[in-house]
C-alpha cells in the first residue's frame, strides 16, 4: 500500500538541475571574465617591455656604433616634425668608413656600415640633433610603438674623436 504525502527522493527535480546549471553559468562566466582581462593585460605588459627593449637596443647600438666617429650630417624629414624622421651619416674620418642610420617606412631603425642592418623594430620616431654650444654632442631621440603601449628615449651621445 502507497503512503499519502511521501516523495521519491531517488533523483533531482528539474527546478533543482537549472539552478545548479544557473549558478556554475555564473561562476563560470565570472572566472572566464577574469582570465580573458589577465590575457589582455599579460598582453598588453608583454607589448610594453617589447618597445622598451627595441628603444633601449637600438639607443644602445647606435651609440657603439657612431660614439667613435669624427662627424655627422643630418638630413633633416621634412618639414621637420617628429613625424618625419631624421637621416644621419655619422663619418670616421677615413675614406668610406661611414655609417648611415635611417628609419624605414615599415618602422625599422636601419644602418649601413657596408651591409644595410637593422638596429630595432616598430620605431615611429627617430631625430638627431646637434648641439648648438658643444660640436661633439648629439641628441637622440628614438620612440617605438605596439599596440597600445609607447616608449620614447633620448639620450645624447658624445662623439670622442670630434675633430
Amino acid at each position: 500500500m502507497r503512503k499519502h504525502g511521501s516523495f521519491n527522493n531517488r533523483g533531482f527535480t528539474l527546478i533543482e538541475v537549472l539552478i545548479t546549471l544557473g549558478i556554475a553559468s555564473i561562476v563560470m562566466v565570472a572566472i572566464l571574465s577574469f582570465l580573458v582581462n589577465n590575457l589582455r593585460y599579460n598582453n598588453m605588459a608583454q607589448d610594453e617591455v617589447s618597445v622598451q627593449d627595441q628603444v633601449r637596443a637600438a639607443m644602445k647600438g647606435m651609440t657603439k656604433l657612431v660614439m667613435e666617429k669624427k662627424t655627422v650630417d643630418i638630413i633633416k624629414g621634412v618639414p621637420d616634425t617628429l613625424d618625419n624622421p631624421d637621416e644621419a651619416t655619422f663619418n670616421s674620418g677615413i675614406s668610406g668608413q661611414q655609417i648611415k642610420i635611417w628609419l624605414d617606412s615599415s618602422g625599422n631603425l636601419q644602418y649601413n656600415d657596408g651591409s644595410v642592418k637593422s638596429l630595432a623594430n616598430n620605431i615611429t620616431v627617430f631625430k638627431v640633433e646637434k648641439d648648438a654650444v658643444n660640436d661633439n654632442l648629439i641628441t637622440v631621440r628614438i620612440k617605438a610603438e605596439k599596440g597600445k603601449a609607447s616608449f620614447e628615449l633620448v639620450d645624447q651621445i658624445y662623439l670622442r674623436n670630434k675633430v
